[in-house]
């Protein structure tokens, strides 16, 4: 079976675009999608994500660390 089709609402929340004092964070996962960062699918006329596609967005962005011994 097919994962689960999650909301714009919800994926804000994934993502913790709510968090971060944005204005609109609907605008943000907006501008996620228009650039090409973020996969999304329309169902009707609602847009709507995969988990996959969020944590691919998350592991592309991830601040890559050297952990040195002191």
């Amino acid at each position: 079976m097919a994962e689960p089709l999650i909301t714009p609402i919800e994926a804000i929340r994934y993502l913790g675009l709510d968090r971060q004092n944005l204005r609109d964070p609907r605008e943000a996962l907006r501008w996620l999608c228009r650039t090409g960062q973020l996969k999304s699918t329309k169902v009707g006329r609602y847009v709507r994500f995969r988990q996959a596609w969020l944590d691919e967005l998350i592991e592309r962005n991830a601040v890559k660390r050297d952990v040195r011994p002191q």
